[in-house]
């Protein structure tokens, strides 16, 4: 379950369920051909655990987007990256 979160093909929302699936009658055999066969649904799994902008600290366009869908200027953006 951890590897295939780290490797993007599920996402973290998705994790709960893929357990309750494992735990049924065949369920993690399921799984395993499901992850095998799964397209990469996330490129980078840092977006979703709080990181701060790597590099030189500018934002991408998702951070970007996020920032006018929120509200935010990017220094906000980016110091609340930072709190977490």
């Amino acid at each position: 379950m951890d590897q295939a979160l780290k490797d993007g093909v599920i996402t973290p929302a998705s994790v709960e369920y893929h357990k309750t699936c494992c735990r049924q009658e065949k369920g993690l055999e399921v799984f395993k051909q499901y992850i095998q066969q799964a397209p990469k649904i996330l490129a980078d799994m840092n977006q979703f655990q709080g990181k701060p902008p790597e590099g030189n600290g500018e934002l991408n366009s998702e951070d970007k987007a996020a920032c006018q869908l929120l509200g935010v200027t990017e220094d906000e953006f980016k110091s609340s990256q930072k709190e977490q």
